[in-house]
């Protein structure tokens, strides 16, 4: 994955859902702890957590509070990426 990077060049890598936090992250990363803060990552890209949308959705049945929140935090942490792709253009 390093040499992909190297190779786009992005500013912002978004990881999103569990798998692909663990897999550029951190294996122990939490998502419902630490989702929408950026890190330093591999050839000069932030890297930032969110939830994966399947997840949110299959929130909506079991547990609407928590779909509500869940959503919420989708939708800020995506908006965290805008903003920062903003500042960099």
């Amino acid at each position: 994955m390093e040499r992909e990077l190297a190779i786009v060049q992005p500013k912002i890598v978004v990881c999103v859902g569990v798998p692909a936090a663990h897999a550029l992250i951190d294996k122990k990363l939490k998502i419902g702890e630490e989702h929408g803060h950026f890190r330093a990552g591999p050839a000069g890209a932030d890297l930032i957590a969110v939830f994966h949308p399947a997840y949110v959705l299959r929130l909506r049945g079991v547990d609407p509070e928590a779909y509500a929140r869940t959503w919420r935090a989708l939708l800020d942490d995506l908006r965290k990426v805008a903003a920062a792709l903003k500042d960099t253009a």
